[in-house]
């Protein structure tokens, strides 16, 4: 059988695909588009289930020179991290990509870390002062819908290579998965409708430390006795609004231990399988939607220079 065909009939022309009637001349064009969704969406599912992520071939071309970039941007942070001893580590799709790939997922573009928010709020001062890298600064930076983060990022090409840095709070209240679902969902709502006041705030600290007492006043914590462990969860000013689980238990993340990524031992948390299906269910899989920050095709030669002399200095 052929894939795509067309029969005609004394009441029009069908077109097919797999056997399936995807498009009838005079139906509207809205279902035909429903059909064809439908289609695409049961093609790529037998696509999916048919490769194994591990089997990707790693990146090559101006995208492999903006991981290896990025790469170089996290070597800088570790270095200094590690010399005023702030804690850090891997996170998101780079965590993915460390136990699934042994480095960079193919098609991703950056590189995600986390900090406890102690070292977070001190992170931009102490790398700014002590990094060694001249073309590096870490910012704060604030998105067009107002979430907030750190990104240390390249001068000369900021929205190409970078680190971004998400913070991590706690507090003393021991929960079920049940429960970390609810409170997930409760801190969902109350960064999202605090966020949408980011045009009442002149000053970028403000509105920062805004999200701190947002924080204080909505999460009462249980008095801790001496054995108490805190719960983690991810900063309001940049919270991940698609995984179930925003919040974990303290032994998944702590102690930390280590993973090799592109060669390289780098901190992780400390029960990865557990933490990663948490955030994104069964990662071992390709997901619905590939994630890209930047076009390749659309990088100009010049800023391809620039990436590419600051991977040989």
């Amino acid at each position: 059988m052929k894939c795509l065909f067309k029969k005609k009939s004394n009441k029009g022309t069908s077109f097919y695909l797999f056997g399936k009637k995807i498009f009838h001349f005079g139906i509207k064009t809205s279902k035909l588009i429903e059909n064809l969704l439908k289609e695409f969406d049961g093609l790529r599912g037998i696509v999916y289930a048919s490769l194994d992520p591990k089997d990707l071939k790693p990146a090559r071309g101006i995208l492999r020179d903006i991981q290896l970039s990025s790469l170089k941007i996290l070597k800088e942070i570790d270095k200094v991290c590690k010399e005023h001893k702030l804690t850090y580590w891997i996170d998101y799709g780079t965590l993915i990509g460390a136990v699934r790939h042994k480095g960079f997922i193919p098609w991703d573009d950056d590189i995600d870390i986390c900090m406890i928010r102690d070292d977070y709020e001190r992170f931009v001062e102490i790398f700014n002062k002590n990094n060694t890298d001249t073309n590096l600064k870490a910012i704060f930076f604030k998105d067009h819908i107002g979430e907030i983060l750190i990104k240390v990022v390249h001068t000369d090409i900021p929205n190409l290579v970078f680190v971004d840095i998400f913070p991590v709070d706690y507090c003393y209240k021991q929960m079920d998965d049940e429960e970390k679902i609810i409170f997930s969902e409760r801190l969902k709502k109350l960064s999202s409708t605090h966020i949408k006041l980011f045009k009442n705030y002149t000053s970028q600290d403000d509105y920062r430390e805004s999200f701190i007492k947002l924080r204080n006043e909505n999460i009462k914590e249980i008095i801790p006795n001496d054995n108490a462990k805190p719960s983690l969860f991810y900063g309001l000013e940049f919270y991940h609004k698609e995984p179930t689980f925003n919040c974990f238990d303290w032994d998944t993340i702590f102690p930390l231990k280590s993973i090799n990524f592109e060669g390289i031992d780098f901190p992780c948390v400390n029960d990865e399988d557990i933490y990663l299906t948490m955030v994104f269910g069964d990662y071992m899989q390709l997901p619905n939607r590939l994630h890209f920050h930047n076009n390749v095709a659309n990088i100009d030669v010049q800023k391809m220079l620039i990436i590419k002399r600051y991977l040989k200095n």
